[in-house]
Parts: structure tokens; sequence; C-alpha cells
């Protein structure tokens, strides 16, 4: 090879060389364009405050899974329910009740036949309990 087809086939080189940076230089700018927007994109996503049905009215179907908080309440080994050694107690009734309702019994209740136990009285007895 001479030294003018070098000197050409250099030249010839270096254009494709500066066509291809000029190329990369292109879609770095877009590329870097892009990140921004994607950046304010998170940022403004990331300012929304979380919604779920307990902040919103959106229902509870809608809800995303994830993980129930675990309880920080420590066991305390009883077992659930009536506690043995604790002492019983029953609502009594008042010798005086606020309210006396008389039922009379039209029909027996083992059988439904009318007039078997006709004439026997049915008597409720109770107090209104204001808590």
């Amino acid at each position: 090879m001479t030294a003018e087809e070098e000197v050409v086939y250099l030249r010839q080189e270096k254009s494709l060389l500066q066509e291809q940076f000029a190329q990369r230089d292109e879609l770095i700018a877009q590329l870097q364009h892009e990140i921004a927007r994607l950046r304010e994109q998170v940022d403004a996503l990331q300012e929304q405050p979380n919604k779920d049905s307990h902040t919103s009215h959106l229902p509870p179907s809608s809800d995303r899974f994830h993980r129930q908080p675990k309880s920080l309440r420590k066991r305390s080994g009883k077992k659930p329910g009536w506690q043995s050694g604790h002492p019983a107690s029953t609502l009594m009734l008042l010798p005086t009740p606020d309210q006396v309702i008389v039922h009379v019994v039209e029909c027996c209740q083992l059988c439904w036949l009318p007039g078997l136990s006709a004439g026997q009285l049915l008597v409720n007895r109770f107090s209104n309990l204001v808590l």
C-alpha cells in the first residue's frame, strides 16, 4: 500500500469513526433525557401516599397482597377461655322485677296438639338492665 492509499484509507476510517461517535453521542443524549423523565416519574410516585382500603374509598379486594404485621404482644401462657380458680358469677334475678308477662299455653309443647295442656301458665320474669 502506498502512502496516498494509506492516507485515503485512514481518512475513510476516520469519517466512519466520527459518524459512529456522533450516533453514540446522540444515543447518550436520548438515554439521559429518558433517565431524567423516569426519575421525575419515580419521585412523583413516591410522593403519593400509599392507599389501600383503610386509607381510601377502595374496597378491600383491591388491596395488594402484603404480610400482616406480626403482633408485638408476648404470650401469657394461659389457655384461652375460662381460667381455673376464677370464681364464677351469674346475673341473679331481682325479687321485684320491672315487668311480668304472663303467657297462656294454648297447645302441648311436645306434640303441638291443642288443649292437652291448656290452662297452664308460663311466666317470664325479667329486669331491665342498664349498662
